[in-house]
């Protein structure tokens, strides 16, 4: 057995460390670098230090500040926003009137019920809000409307239950505002019915004040905000590095400290009950001068900065303040003491020169070391080297000695494995030459390591083969070989062709890029591949004829069983004729296969409409989705895109796809089929909502004989032939499969096919693949409405759906349509504007199907369906009704254009 060498012991004898030496040397320079640039440094750091801290904590204060004074812009945004909804006037013109708007009939009652919806939702986004009011000054302060939060739910109050609060500070204080500017009362506790609310929420009131006839205020809406949530709120996103104090002018206070993990934010201390003493810098907020800036105090350093407003926008008075200890503020001098730059370019450049000295008396032993390496070959080297030196030269002897006896040892033993592998291996250079040829591969081939060491690797490929291999490297396709197997013949001494399977991999030695490549003898596995293939052929041939026999015997027994026969037996009858069905199924589908595998299967393509193609299939297994309780649904905008396939090879693929997903979805679920197109190819998909394919198990869908759990064939029936035939028969006509799938959600399984030529054009009813259905156009930009009432109205309209006016307009030049269905809210504009470039648009049916509530005025259009308003029947039944009529007019035109003159 070999053993590692061992690296020579070094001589008896005092040993001189030429490493002590230059330790020594670079110790001394350092400490007087470091006393130099100490001295230097310290004198200037601690001014620096301190106003980079001040800039730092100003920074962050006004960072804070300017979160805080987005939460107030949002509370304006929103009030704002409740001022420009339509109930906010409309009630005002209903009491104006004694209770009924002469706009709409809408009555006082209706608008209040609009505004307490439009407040609820609001509410409910906004957490901190707990009260939104509208108050009537002309009414004598009393609440018109009024939404409340309490425990977490949200609830309008009755009209009986209003309350007067002409007499609250916050009322009297808006009545001297200006008309539509936003203010913020005091800071202070929730009062209900005259008196302090029990729940004690500090609040902060946000009021707009609308002006009257006489330029005055005549009403507020008002938000009462729970100040502490709303400061929580804030902090939660902001997440400031430092403590963190609000304060109001009245003292009002508090704190957010990040350090403290049990309780980040503390509660908020009100000026009328202090629990705790409050910081020194909260008395400066409340001051008439409203200082900021840096303040210092005994054990702690403050930054503060006023919240203000803007125009239009009166902020409560607040201030921000970040403190922190002083200790910390000051930690950085202490720090940067010990890090000094300078001292340390200074200790570089000293070192330099150190190791310049020291590397000259190094440069001479090392040198004539390199010259010993370089002339001697590694069995003298061993002799030669230096191993003898008491120094680092010595040392780096020792460590060459132990590497290259390894380094032969490995070698040896590299060329032994080598020569006794079973399989042929070749190694060869980046120009294909041979550089080394194994025992197995002189047996193998017959060729001797002398007669192909030196001569290209092509000349083990035929004439034929050596343009396409290029050297092993590329396949026929010009492919990348490095890294994988394949089979091929390689050309024996004989001058025999020997098929062998082979893999070539590169390795880079010496920045040069050798190849390896080895390959053993398959003619026996092929052999044995063949006698498998004859094998299943003619056990699949001798099992055909007798299982249609005893098919055919089963049905006519069950045919003419008599009345009152045992239910037993004539399940076991059933039970015998269902498994004789998976029979013939196996056997059909290892027919399919074993054709499939030896490319006898001949396919005649012809060109057909998609539509065509697929309806067909789902009629045919219609029956087995309704046994299933699932849905089937054909849709999407290309079937009438045509592809050049086998018509009954794809009804075989279809019924593949379709039977595996009826049989994974659940109970009520949908299965849809749809044509999309996918670069210059179209793809047909099939989605199911079932169990999905497990994620260990998809890089085994397409492979012939698996299945994700053993119980699926005893359950749902299968052979695990289905989807490999599949994939055969798409490849065998042009095609490709794949599938995209989260297990437990569902599957889309697809089948790609080269277009043969762009849809054509639209219009007349007897359009080659709409039947007698109308061609219509369908403008909205929410796909899964889109899709869904394409499915819906699939029988009548083939719609087209296009998501912006752009696309639109562009259509409109390709195409013609005969039904328009527009939605008006659109990114780019309103989906009317498309009716004036619809070309001879005549009394084409135009339908408005928007979310939008609002009423539209336009001639042009036939009937609007609000969303939210119409069910899916009623919705599909408006739309036929439109295009029925459209077909009677049709109809009536046709008539008129008949009678002779």
């Amino acid at each position: 057995m070999n053993q590692t060498p061992t690296m020579p012991a070094p001589p008896p004898g005092r040993r001189t460390s030429m490493r002590v030496r230059i330790i020594l040397l670079v110790s001394i320079s350092v400490l007087l670098s470091t006393l130099v640039v100490g001295g230097v440094a310290y004198y200037r750091i601690s001014s620096v230090v301190r106003t980079q801290g001040e800039a730092v904590l100003e920074s962050e204060t006004r960072l804070v500040s300017v979160r805080f004074q987005r939460a107030f812009y949002s509370i304006e945004k929103d009030l704002r926003t409740l001022a420009g909804t339509p109930p906010i006037d409309g009630i005002g013109r209903a009491m104006a009137a004694g209770g009924l708007d002469p706009l709409d009939r809408s009555t006082t009652e209706d608008w209040r019920e609009r505004l307490e919806k439009i407040f609820a939702a609001l509410m409910m986004s906004e957490r901190s809000y707990f009260q939104i009011r509208l108050i009537s000054i002309e009414n004598s302060g009393r609440e018109l409307v009024r939404v409340e939060s309490r425990n977490g739910e949200i609830s309008s109050v009755k009209p009986s239950d209003l309350q007067d609060k002409s007499t609250e500070d916050y009322f009297i204080d808006a009545m001297d505002a200006a008309p539509g500017e936003v203010f913020f009362s005091e800071l202070t506790f929730n009062r209900e019915l005259g008196r302090r609310d029990p729940n004690e929420i500090p609040t902060l009131r946000a009021i707009l004040p609308f002006a009257g006839m006489n330029g005055k205020p005549s009403r507020f809406l008002i938000i009462n905000i729970d100040y502490e949530k709303m400061l929580n709120t804030n902090f939660e996103v902001v997440a400031p590095q430092y403590k963190t104090i609000v304060t109001t002018q009245n003292g009002d206070y508090i704190i957010h400290d990040p350090s403290n993990e049990n309780m980040k934010t503390s509660p908020l201390e009100m000026h009328e009950e202090y629990t705790v003493e409050p910081p020194a810098i909260i008395g400066l907020v409340g001051s008439e001068k409203r200082p900021e800036g840096f303040f210092e105090f005994a054990d702690d350093v403050d930054y503060l900065i006023h919240v203000s407003g803007r125009p239009g926008i009166v902020l409560p008075r607040l201030g921000i303040i970040l403190q922190l200890p002083k200790s910390t503020f000051t930690e950085p001098s202490r720090t940067m003491r010990r890090d000094v730059l300078l001292a340390g370019g200074l200790l570089t450049f000293i070192c330099i020169l150190l190791a310049a000295l020291v590397a000259r008396s190094l440069m001479a032993p090392l040198k004539h070391l390199m010259d010993t390496i370089r002339t001697t070959s590694p069995s003298q080297l061993l002799r030669n080297l230096p191993v003898t030196r008491q120094d680092e030269v010595g040392d780096l002897a020792r460590a060459l000695d132990n590497r290259t006896r390894q380094l032969m040892e490995s070698e040896t033993r590299a060329e032994l494995i080598l020569a006794n592998m079973l399989e042929g291996t070749i190694l060869f250079d980046s120009m294909g030459v041979i550089e080394q040829f194994n025992q197995s591969a002189t047996k193998i081939l017959g060729y001797s390591a002398e007669e192909i060491v030196g001569t290209n690797v092509s000349a083990l490929l035929d004439d034929r083969l050596q343009g396409q291999y290029n050297g092993f490297l590329y396949d026929p396709d010009q492919n990348s070989m490095v890294g994988r197997s394949r089979e091929m013949d390689l050309l024996m001494k004989n001058g025999e062709h020997l098929p062998v399977e082979i893999s070539v991999n590169a390795v880079r030695v010496m920045d040069r890029i050798k190849y390896s490549c080895v390959f053993r003898d398959i003619r026996e596995r092929r052999e044995v591949e063949r006698l498998k293939a004859e094998f299943v052929s003619t056990v699949s041939h001798e099992l055909r004829t007798p299982l249609t026999s005893i098919r055919g015997s089963l049905d006519l027994v069950t045919g003419l069983l008599p009345a009152g026969f045992p239910a037993n037996l004539e399940h076991m009858l059933q039970l015998a004729s269902k498994n004789t069905e998976r029979l013939i199924l196996l056997v059909n589908d290892i027919l399919d296969f074993e054709k499939l595998q030896v490319k006898k299967t001949v396919f005649k393509p012809v060109l057909c409409s998609v539509g065509d193609l697929l309806q067909p299939a789902i009629d045919l297994h219609e029956s087995l989705a309704l046994e299933r309780s699932v849905t089937l649904l054909l849709g999407g905008e290309n079937l009438d895109c045509r592809i050049e396939v086998d018509p009954d090879r794809f009804q075989q693929i279809a019924a593949n796809y379709l039977s595996n997903a009826i049989k994974f979805s659940n109970s009520g679920g949908r299965v849809t089929v749809s044509a999309k197109r996918h670069g210059s190819n179209l793809r047909v998909v099939v989605t199911d909502e079932g169990t999905g394919v497990p994620e260990s198990f998809k890089r085994f869908v397409f492979t012939p004989f698996t299945q994700a759990d053993a119980t699926i064939s005893r359950q749902r029936g299968g052979t695990g032939l289905g989807l490999a035939i599949v994939k055969r028969l798409a490849e065998g006509m042009g095609g490709s499969v794949g599938f995209s799938s989260v297990s437990g959600k569902g599957s889309h399984f697809w089948v790609e096919f080269p277009q043969a030529q762009r849809p054509h054009k639209p219009g007349a009813l007897d359009s080659e693949g709409l039947g007698d259905r109308l061609r219509g156009l369908h403008l909205e930009d929410d796909n899964d409405f889109a899709s869904v009432l394409s499915a819906l109205l699939q029988d009548s309209v083939a719609l087209r759906n296009v998501e912006s006016l752009a696309e639109a307009r562009q259509l409109l030049i390709e195409e013609d349509f005969d039904v328009f269905i527009v939605d008006i809210g659109l990114t780019d504009g309103n989906g009317l504007e498309i009716l004036s470039e619809i070309p001879d648009r005549g009394d084409k049916p135009v339908i408005v199907v928007t979310a939008i509530d609002q009423p539209i005025e336009d001639d042009r259009v036939d009937i609007i369906i609000v969303k939210s308003k119409y069910s899916q029947e009623a919705l599909v039944r408006n739309i036929n009704a439109q295009v029925s009529q459209y077909r009677e007019r049709l109809a009536k035109g046709k008539e008129i254009d008949a009678v002779p003159d």
